[in-house]
């Protein structure tokens, strides 16, 4: 999935998520090579609270993890991705962030 396209992996989640498995969402073309630590993590917490809740969800970057990823944003991604994706999924954190548009506000800001 590509925020930076418009695309919203909780909406594809619902709408084909009983028939499919969705992979993504943190976005490598903002977040991951010029956003912080903490942006990354929120980043994981909302694709993860999109997505993840009832399985079928594979957390990755929205496309790839290119050459200008900063190592220390991939390296917070897999961390906030063990901490937070691990199933059962939070109901707090699901209920907190599943209808957040953090990618989408920063990327308008980009």
């Amino acid at each position: 999935m590509e925020p930076a396209a418009g695309m919203d992996i909780g909406e594809v989640k619902a709408k084909y998520g009983d028939r499919i498995a969705v992979i993504g969402n943190v976005d490598c073309s903002f977040v991951l090579t010029r956003g912080t630590v903490e942006e990354v993590e929120e980043a994981v917490k909302e694709t993860i609270a999109k997505a993840s809740p009832g399985g079928g969800h594979i957390l990755a970057s929205s496309n790839s993890i290119h050459p200008a990823v900063k190592p220390e944003n991939y390296k917070a991604m897999v961390e906030a991705a063990r901490k937070h994706g691990r199933y059962p999924i939070d109901p707090e954190l699901v209920s907190r962030y599943r209808n957040r548009n953090y990618i989408a506000k920063h990327l308008k800001a980009a």
